[in-house]
């Protein structure tokens, strides 16, 4: 995974919808039919697509995948998680590579900020160039997204009711298909 925007400079303990609503205000721009994946904390918008509140959501509630999915909100929740939890992961890998990343409250603001756009810009230049990097012995995957035009993003505090209708549509076809991968596997009828 490669990281497409980065905003440094925020305090730890500052509330990622504020964080999201400054980056907005400035000059994050989410391309057109793309989402930010935001957590129940995030309001439902043109922008940010949200878990099913009320819902189950986090992997660890289904169990380790002992525990499947039973309506399609669990369906979506699930894999919504899965993509947040690879994000995380990436952090973790980005972390891991820059040791310096996990002790930089001993540098002034201005050098940590310079310290993780570094270190991203870095992650993503191996990403990019990793069959260079293969030969020496470092191996990555790359993956290319189309790049699409920017569509300026309105934030807002409430849900918004064509992203429901949007998010219920992705839903009921994520449900279709898994019914339909379950029959299969299992020989069962389609509900």
């Amino acid at each position: 995974m490669e990281f497409v925007y980065m905003l440094a400079g925020w305090e730890g303990s500052a509330h990622d919808g504020r964080v999201l609503k400054d980056a907005v205000a400035h000059d994050f721009r989410i391309p057109q039919g793309k989402y930010y994946l935001g957590d129940a904390g995030y309001a439902l918008n043109s922008f940010t697509m949200t878990p099913y509140r009320g819902t189950r959501y986090h992997l660890k509630e289904f169990g380790e995948g002992q525990q499947k999915p039973q309506t399609k909100e669990e369906l979506y929740n699930l894999r919504h998680s899965s993509l947040r939890n690879v994000i995380e992961r990436t952090y973790g890998v980005v972390k891991h590579k820059f040791p310096i990343l996990r002790a930089m409250t001993s540098y002034p603001l201005k050098e940590q900020v310079g310290l993780m756009q570094s270190s991203f810009a870095i992650h993503n230049f191996i990403r990019v160039h990793r069959d260079e990097f293969a030969d020496r012995g470092t191996s990555a995957s790359h993956h290319d997204d189309e790049e699409d035009g920017d569509t300026e993003c309105q934030l807002d505090e409430t849900d918004d009711t064509e992203m429901k209708a949007l998010r219920d549509s992705i839903a009921a076809a994520m449900w279709s298909d898994y019914l339909i991968v379950i029959a299969g596997r299992y020989g069962e009828a389609v509900v």
